[in-house]
């Protein structure tokens, strides 16, 4: 009688584990929706800005790394295969001397920059499983604002000041790519992580304040940020 009973109450507890699993895997093949929102940590490489034509051998370069915001949405139709919308909000950057006349460390220039990014990305798990990490590569949109160069920058020819010049950086379209991962801990919320790296070269453009004419334009900037996300999500 006792092994009838041990046998019965097996034989419910596997099918009530296996109810559980088929209703949690419907639920997770019916969502096809996520919305996400974190934070990020940017850092570029070092870089060389050149406000200055000629060969007067200076290198500014040690790009300060900043912290920002990141909302993205994300629409998985195919069971390997989806996309992703992500925008990345301000990041203040600052680039000061690595060797030159300065002392290490002095600023050079600081910029602000927003970026938006476009991903297709690949799925190696079904949608099953609570664990989905992802590869995705895509295109991106960088935003250059707000570029104040530090007062005793030599600009230009006639190595102008830096308070006697306004300076520009274009905005860029470049390759970008990304690996992480979502883990759901319910049906309809996850904790993300992922990682990305941008191609990004803007042009650097300097003018004279008094008449206005370009001194300078190069495309010697490249940050090629790397940006790492954490944040939590949810999906429907």
């Amino acid at each position: 009688m006792k092994v009838k009973n041990i046998a019965a109450l097996s034989v419910f507890s596997a099918i009530g584990i296996l109810s559980t699993q088929l209703v949690s895997a419907q639920a997770f093949d019916d969502k096809q929706f996520t919305v996400r929102l974190g934070g990020s940590y940017a850092t570029g490489d070092d870089a060389n800005l050149e406000f200055r034509q000629g060969d007067y051998g200076e290198r500014y370069e040690d790009l300060k790394s900043d912290t920002t915001w990141n909302i993205s949405a994300a629409w998985r139709p195919l069971e390997h295969f989806g996309f992703e919308l992500m925008y990345i909000g301000n990041t203040s950057n600052e680039l000061s001397y690595k060797q030159y006349e300065h002392t290490k460390g002095d600023k050079y220039v600081d910029f602000d920059s927003q970026a938006s990014n476009a991903y297709v990305n690949w799925y190696p798990s079904d949608k099953n499983s609570a664990f989905q990490p992802y590869l995705g590569v895509g295109i991106n949109y960088t935003n250059y604002d707000s570029v104040q160069l530090a007062d005793d920058v030599g600009v230009g020819p006639d190595n102008q000041k830096g308070d006697e010049v306004y300076a520009t950086l274009s905005d860029t379209w470049g390759a970008t790519a990304q690996a992480g991962f979502d883990y759901y801990f319910s049906q309809n919320f996850l904790i993300n992580a992922a990682v990305s790296y941008t191609d990004s070269s803007p042009t650097s453009t300097a003018y004279s304040k008094a008449d206005s004419l370009e001194l300078v334009s190069n495309e010697s900037l490249k940050p090629n940020p790397w940006t790492f996300n954490v944040g939590v999500g949810f999906t429907f």
